[in-house]
């Protein structure tokens, strides 16, 4: 087993989702077999965190997966921990879900295995 940096990407939907778009990327410690394992365990990590929560207007707020945009080799950490978030507010949220679906295409088409010796 190995680790892996993967960047997720999720919408943010509030309430009725009558909002501006909000995004938040995630960087994770994935212990995983190759790359492409650790995009299928980011994937079953996110559908368990898919849940819906109310905010201080008890508002229901949930967390939507987008993609996996980045895969990165890593050598040690905790298996699932948040290594970095970033939430941003888009005024054009079908173009930034589009550019993340296309950079998740890109990444699990072209993962490469490292061999180490």
């Amino acid at each position: 087993m190995s680790w892996y940096l993967v960047k997720m990407i999720f919408r943010i939907i509030c309430g009725d989702g009558k909002h501006t778009a909000q995004f938040e990327e995630q960087l994770r410690l994935i212990s995983a077999a190759s790359s492409k394992e650790a995009i299928a365990k980011a994937d079953a990590l996110a559908g368990k965190e898919e849940e819906t929560f109310l905010n201080h207007a008890q508002q229901p707020v949930q967390w939507k997966l987008i993609a996996v945009t980045d895969v990165y080799s890593f050598e040690t950490g905790i298996d699932g921990a948040a290594v970095y978030s970033k939430i941003c507010e888009e005024e054009h949220p079908a173009l930034f879900i589009r550019s993340a679906e296309i950079r998740s295409r890109d990444v699990l088409n072209n993962c490469v295995e490292i061999i180490h010796s």
